[in-house]
């Protein structure tokens, strides 16, 4: 649509008394550099470019149209000779001969023979000594000689038929021929040149999502450095694929590992803490009421007062066996569910401690994880913050069990590793949650945790 409209304009404006043969060659010349910028405007690599190729067709029409422009297209064509197929100009030799195309383009400079000849030589050197790609010279080369020969063949034809009545016809004719030589030229690179490419075209994007490969021109067109280049970075890829996978199923592995290993330990914590209460306290009872009656019963002074001192032992012992059957594992989690174990915990500290959480009962391991949490955080505050008060809230939220232990102490606090804070955040994160401490130089600390809930 764009050479065709293009097409139809330029014979519109061409002079009527033309011959029809000058006036196809006119608009076949312009369409030339148009068609060549329509090919390669699709195509990253000639997107830039085809800017100047479409500049250079559109010079050339005007000059047909309008008299002062008539060489207006020297410049413009060697801008889009010399800059393919970046669209940049590279080289001080490509700067001078844009230059002196610029100079002929006006009209009291265009008509000087020696400038015209100087400029197609600078124009056909700086085509074959400057590329911006080594695998274009060829396309360069073929498109400035073109130019060039356009450029000087009406002196040539002019010198040559200087007496025949038709020598003005034959030199336009040829110049309109040469410059179509020189935009087919840059038509059948744009078309042509993806298939000379090898490595280079190639890029290879890896995505954790969906690993791809493509090439940035039709990966058919690649030569066979390029097809090898190709085949490796596919192996690569899978091989990236296969890899990533394999770490996946290893994550996934490792995580299911740690919760078994969690899992498992949480079992024995609360068959060995009711192996305590079931078992070793029933003892302990028996052995004070023996005691006991032993006292009431004993005449001597001395072993009453023994047996006195052996009943403060055993209730001593009795302390440090409900306390260590607790640390393994609360009884009241397992009656009562997590919100009563909260409360019996925060009852058991020196300092007020306000309780907030669920009534509902979740997964064995996520209570237990809670419970712990918040009493070692309670521990902490007891031995290091000299708080005040202290505050626990546990509450669900889209699925997650959100944790919040605060206290008004003195501030400071942080996830060390070996401490008991790195071992809890090590458990929450083996059930897929994690734990975080922000605690400020101004005072206060508050430790939050979550991890998903199993109702």
């Amino acid at each position: 649509m764009v050479i065709g409209g293009t097409a139809l304009c330029a014979l519109g404006q061409v002079a009527v008394t033309a011959p029809l043969g000058l006036r196809i060659v006119d608009v076949l010349t312009g369409a030339a550099f148009v068609a060549a910028a329509v090919a390669g405007v699709d195509t990253e690599r000639f997107r830039r470019w085809s800017v100047l190729a479409f500049l250079a067709g559109a010079a050339w029409f005007l000059a047909s149209a309008v008299p002062g422009l008539v060489f207006g297209w020297r410049a413009a064509m060697a801008v889009a000779v010399l800059a393919f197929p970046t669209g940049r100009l590279a080289g001080r030799a490509t700067w001078f001969a844009v230059a002196a195309a610029g100079a002929v383009s006006i009209p009291g400079v265009g008509l000087r023979p020696a400038a015209v000849v100087a400029t197609a030589i600078m124009v056909a050197t700086a085509a074959s000594v400057t590329a911006p790609e080594p695998r274009v010279p060829g396309i360069r080369v073929g498109a400035g000689a073109a130019l060039a020969s356009g450029l000087i063949w009406p002196l040539f034809a002019g010198r040559l038929w200087e007496q025949q009545p038709t020598s003005s016809l034959l030199a336009a004719l040829g110049n309109g021929l040469l410059l179509m030589a020189a935009g087919a030229v840059l038509w059948w690179g744009v078309v042509r040149v993806p298939s000379t490419r090898g490595v280079d075209a190639l890029v290879v994007e890896f995505d954790t999502a969906d690993p791809v490969i493509r090439a940035l021109e039709d990966p058919r067109g690649l030569d066979p450095a390029g097809h090898a280049s190709r085949q490796l970075a596919l192996e690569l890829v899978e091989a990236n694929q296969a890899l990533q996978t394999a770490l996946d199923l290893h994550v996934l592995a490792v995580g299911d590992s740690q919760r078994r290993l969690l899992e498992t330990a949480d079992i024995e914590r609360r068959r060995l803490a009711a192996r305590l209460d079931d078992d070793l306290r029933p003892m302990l009872d028996h052995i004070d009421q023996l005691l006991t009656h032993s006292q009431e019963t004993e005449v001597d002074p001395t072993l009453r007062a023994m047996v006195c001192a052996a009943r403060g032992e055993v209730a001593a012992c009795g302390t440090e066996l409900a306390d260590l059957a607790r640390g393994l594992h609360p009884s009241g989690l397992r009656t009562h569910g997590l919100a009563a174990a909260l409360a019996d915990l925060g009852r058991g500290t020196s300092m007020p401690v306000e309780v907030s959480a669920p009534i509902g009962r979740y997964g064995d391991v996520q209570e237990a994880a809670v419970w712990f949490v918040c009493a070692e955080a309670l521990a902490n505050v007891h031995k290091h913050a000299g708080a005040s008060k202290a505050a626990i809230s546990v509450a669900e939220d889209n699925g997650w069990l959100q944790i919040a232990v605060d206290d008004d102490g003195v501030g400071g606090a942080g996830v060390l590793p070996g401490g008991g804070l790195a071992g809890l955040r090590d458990r929450l994160r083996a059930l897929g949650g994690d734990l975080r401490v922000e605690s400020g130089a101004a005072g206060g600390t508050r430790l939050q945790g979550r991890l998903p809930c199993v109702a």
